[in-house]
């Protein structure tokens, strides 16, 4: 199964694409993924031994799990906006973990679904601008397209092992004061190429909920496809989508590798 180190870095994003304005301006994006700091022997060690999570602004905390940290990268408006956002706060991440990184108490930070010692890890999307009214077919919507397409790109061994620990499951999403948190998704933030097709189609989800569009009845690939034929996706989310398509063509792959590595930094 190959890594997603062996994914090609054509997009690692640095900044929001300046000329990208987003089709459907009412949704607006955030997230919280989550990460495993892997320590010798491989399992994971306490992110509140290196990050202070006094302040709920920060970008870099610890979730309330307690073990695995979680960016906060605020809102944006693309997809890949978002990622950008990620990728800068992973930076910064970095720097405060490198006193962990040079000793060798941290070996890599992972994302994925799952890390050893019974740590599950998600990769939460938050999604503003979808009324109650709505919310049900938003839901449906990301389990069609965001979460069945997770499902297919990380190994069968780490979804399952997240689901054991009752995440993972179909129609998990929570009222928060933004708006929707889309819970369902493993920690997306392994490789930028999957973090922008996962953001992608978490919020071409909530466009189409916003549109009123009926669900088909075919499979995940035949659906994109409609989709792109009918000019129901976004131009924002396009990029995302195309990405999506080739790693669902190509999946799965093992989500545990060097989150830094991953997005050069």
């Amino acid at each position: 199964m190959p890594e997603t180190a062996e994914l090609t870095r054509e997009l690692v994003p640095t900044e929001p694409e300046p000329n990208l304005e987003p089709d459907v301006p009412s949704v607006s994006l955030g997230a919280d993924p989550e990460l495993a700091l892997i320590g010798q022997h491989g399992f994971a060690v306490s992110a509140t031994t290196y990050i202070e999570d006094r302040d709920l602004q920060a970008r870099v905390g610890v979730d309330g799990a307690g073990t695995p940290a979680e960016l906060r990268p605020g809102v944006a408006l693309t997809p890949i906006g978002l990622a950008a956002k990620c990728r800068s706060a992973l930076v910064e991440m970095k720097t405060i973990l490198r006193p962990g990184l040079q000793d060798r108490q941290i070996l890599k930070v992972q994302a994925g679904s799952y890390a050893r010692n019974s740590v599950a890890l998600g990769g939460h999307v938050h999604v503003g601008g979808v009324p109650d009214s709505a919310s049900m077919d938003f839901t449906n919507w990301a389990d069609r397209l965001a979460l069945t397409w997770y499902r297919r790109v990380e190994s069968p061994a780490a979804i399952s092992r997240r689901r054991s620990r009752g995440y993972g499951q179909d129609g998990d999403c929570r009222r928060q004061p933004h708006g929707w948190e889309y819970r369902a998704l493993g920690s997306w933030l392994c490789h930028p190429q999957v973090a922008v097709a996962a953001i992608s189609l978490v919020k071409l989800a909530a466009t189409l909920s916003l549109e009123g569009v009926c669900y088909p009845a075919s499979g995940w690939a035949t659906t994109i496809s409609k989709l792109r034929e009918r000019d129901r996706i976004p131009k924002d989310c396009l990029t995302g989508t195309q990405i999506a398509e080739r790693l669902f063509a190509t999946g799965p792959f093992d989500l545990s590798g060097d989150v830094f590595k991953a997005w050069g930094i």
